[in-house]
């Protein structure tokens, strides 16, 4: 199974990270790319935060016949730059499968377990009122959890994604590979990490930032990131 890739928003979506926000015709290209790879129905498309500027992104990626999963910040739906009640309804009839993302994209291995419980269910009971299935899929916010988070999840989620390759292979578990205006015109690159071939170099850079984001306060991690990357970078969840 070939990890899948995360994208967020496009076209300077209003209230995105400008990190992660990618031109349209960037995406298309990549994903153009790697259809000429490899079979699109092998390769999972997912797209995080329920940003409404993934809604052309989705359309074209089922044209070409990529899976998509869109997990959504349940207390987000219907804000400014945001998917509405009805672009969920109409992302579901399209094939796309509806996934959450919490209810409000708290860091999961940093909560107790009452607030824990509220943000995995909450989003999952508001989204199947919305689309009127089960939701089976969930992603965790920022990648981040711990062995109780991903515990409790999998007895409420039949599948469940992470921000980086399931490298140990668990079950049910999506492994994913994030995709960036840094990283997103690197098309060998990311055909090289679909197939598994994860080099040293692209370790390290997932080790640092897991220290990074666990032992360092939120703004030094983005001062951080943003001098490294010379992009503005930014929490547009945190404090909401």
């Amino acid at each position: 199974m070939y990890p899948a890739l995360i994208f967020h928003s496009f076209n300077n979506n209003p209230n995105s990270d400008r990190f992660y926000d990618l031109k349209i015709e960037n995406f298309i290209s990549l994903i153009d790319f790697i259809s000429q790879k490899i079979k699109p129905t092998k390769i999972t498309l997912t797209f995080d935060d329920g940003f409404k500027s993934i809604i052309p992104a989705v359309e074209y990626s089922l044209r070409k016949g990529f899976k998509t999963i869109a997990y959504i910040i349940s207390d987000y739906i219907d804000k400014d730059g945001f998917l509405t009640k009805k672009d969920i309804k109409y992302l579901y009839s399209i094939g796309c499968i509806i996934g959450s993302h919490s209810k409000s994209h708290r860091d999961l291995s940093k909560i107790g377990k009452d607030i824990l419980k509220n943000e995995l269910l909450e989003s999952k009971r508001v989204l199947e009122k919305i689309i009127g299935e089960e939701v089976n899929h969930f992603s965790f916010p920022y990648g981040a959890y711990n062995k109780y988070a991903i515990r409790k999840a999998k007895t409420i989620y039949k599948f469940n994604a992470i921000s980086r390759p399931n490298f140990f292979k668990q079950k049910n578990i999506i492994g994913r590979i994030s995709i960036n205006s840094l990283n997103c015109h690197s098309h060998n690159n990311i055909w090289i990490l679909l197939r598994k071939k994860i080099s040293y170099k692209y370790l390290i850079r997932l080790c640092i930032s897991y220290i990074l984001k666990t032992f360092l306060p939120n703004k030094v991690y983005l001062f951080l990131k943003n001098t490294i990357t010379k992009k503005k970078s930014k929490d547009v969840f945190k404090g909401k």
